[in-house]
């Protein structure tokens, strides 16, 4: 389990910054927002693996525990490819998008278990 989270982590960590890089290199612009995601990234591991979402057999999941999927990395990829050919100059700013999202997840799960702290405790 440990080696699949890591090698998760380090692949998607690649991703991000590689598509940073893209960006740059294609659009003048979007490193700095790649490295940003990249953080992103490994933050999200980091608080998934202390709290781990509902187990895949949870019939309600939620929304945060949906964020883990690997889907959204697919979607990214395949966003950035069809923005690479059709609207380069816009690569930059989905590399934004990219980054604010990687933060999301992890910033929303310390959110909501301050909140559950919070509501537990005695008054």
């Amino acid at each position: 389990e440990r080696l699949d989270v890591t090698v998760d982590t380090v692949v998607h960590t690649a991703l991000v910054l590689a598509l940073g890089q893209a960006a740059l290199r294609v659009a003048g612009a979007g490193l700095a927002a790649g490295i940003a995601g990249a953080a992103g990234v490994v933050a999200s591991a980091i608080v998934g693996k202390q709290w781990p979402p509902a187990p895949t057999t949870a019939t309600n999941r939620g929304l945060l525990d949906a964020l883990t999927s690997r889907d959204g990395f697919y979607a990214m990829l395949l966003l950035f490819i069809a923005l690479r050919v059709a609207a380069p100059t816009l690569l930059p700013a989905l590399m934004v998008v990219v980054a604010i999202g990687t933060h999301a997840y992890w910033v929303a799960r310390l959110a909501l278990r301050a909140l559950r702290n919070t509501a537990l405790k005695p008054k």
